[in-house]
């Protein structure tokens, strides 16, 4: 699933794959849910989600985490105007 996409395979068009574990309350074992997130990345993301992502890369790049990759300040303020 994690692995490098085929050159010329065509674009991907999943995007996140959601996972949960949940466990009966009287339970001994757990259970795992998983379903990928299928799309347009750009073009199906709420203002809100564009917002809380913005959010998120603007306390990494204040942190000055290894994890920021290539956001910067500028595009952290362009995705959270949407």
């Amino acid at each position: 699933k994690y692995t490098q996409p085929v050159k010329g395979a065509g674009p991907q068009d999943e995007w996140l794959t959601g996972k949960m574990r949940y466990k009966q309350p009287t339970g001994d074992v757990s259970k795992e849910l998983s379903a990928p997130f299928k799309g347009e990345v750009a073009k199906d993301l709420s203002d809100d989600f564009r917002f809380a992502a913005a959010t998120a890369s603007f306390g990494t790049l204040l942190r000055g985490s290894k994890h920021a990759g290539a956001m910067t300040y500028a595009g952290v303020l362009e995705e959270a105007q949407g």
